[in-house]
């Protein structure tokens, strides 16, 4: 399931930057998912706060980076 999530953003990616693909696997899926039912639990005002100095939660920050959160968010598909 995570393979064919992985498959059908990184074509997604391609489709919206031909110059510039994503390059998600199934495990970055995993995780990505992981970390947004955690994000559920422990709620905070921005998203970008997880991984913010101040409010650092390191059960996110620790197993994706802001950056990857924010690429995956920005590409997730499930089918073409």
């Amino acid at each position: 399931m995570f393979e064919q999530i992985a498959d059908s953003s990184a074509l997604y990616s391609t489709q919206q930057k031909l110059d510039k693909p994503s390059r998600i696997s199934a495990t970055d899926i995993k995780q990505f998912i992981e970390v947004c039912f955690y994000m559920s639990l422990i709620r905070l005002s921005y998203t970008r706060n997880y991984w913010s100095s101040e409010f650092r939660i390191s059960q996110v920050a620790d197993v994706l980076t802001c950056n990857v959160f924010g690429e995956i968010k920005r590409v997730l598909h499930f089918s073409n």
